[in-house]
């Protein structure tokens, strides 16, 4: 699956609805142990140049120990800005490129902000050349994370995080 250059925008969180708008999640599916590469029929999918403004997360990667971890995925080069959660995140992935995209906080995304947020399991990502700034929160709000790692991988399976920009 390949997804380019599409612009999303949702501006209104005063409604309290809550979107996710660029989603994969891993379907059913078989796998030896909890962190074998089985099939989540979401693997290579490519997220490059798209523009994501409001809901609560810019770009999901989501997948289970029932579902096998999602392999080979690239978000590359993409605009995730005012979202109220989360700018990326991911779950169960294996092999992802997170590159050269760009995370802004915005006049709505002002409460307890993560930049990129990697939960529960993640191995052998590459998190490089991405741009994390702008999260001006209200005092008094839980903190904000440029990047929040609290996911577990095993030994020889070793990811990357460099080059990355963050500031304001």
């Amino acid at each position: 699956t390949i997804i380019l250059t599409a612009a999303i925008d949702f501006c209104r969180p005063e409604q309290h609805v809550f979107f996710n708008f660029l989603s994969i999640k891993g379907s059913e599916g078989k796998q030896a142990s909890n962190y074998d590469n089985g099939d989540s029929y979401c693997d290579n999918n490519l997220l490059q140049n798209n523009t994501i403004t409001g809901g609560s997360v810019g770009i999901t990667l989501f997948s289970s120990t029932s579902s096998g971890l999602m392999t080979g995925n690239k978000i590359v080069g993409n605009t995730i800005s005012n979202a109220i959660g989360y700018g990326i995140q991911m779950q169960y992935t294996s092999g992802t490129l997170i590159e050269g995209n760009v995370i802004s906080g915005g006049p709505d995304a002002n409460y307890g902000l993560i930049g990129m947020y990697l939960d529960v399991y993640n191995d052998s990502y590459v998190i490089s050349k991405n741009t994390i700034h702008g999260f001006h929160l209200i005092s008094g709000t839980p903190p904000a994370y440029a990047l929040y790692i609290g996911s577990e991988s095993v030994a020889g399976k070793g990811s990357l995080i460099s080059n990355n920009l963050i500031y304001d």
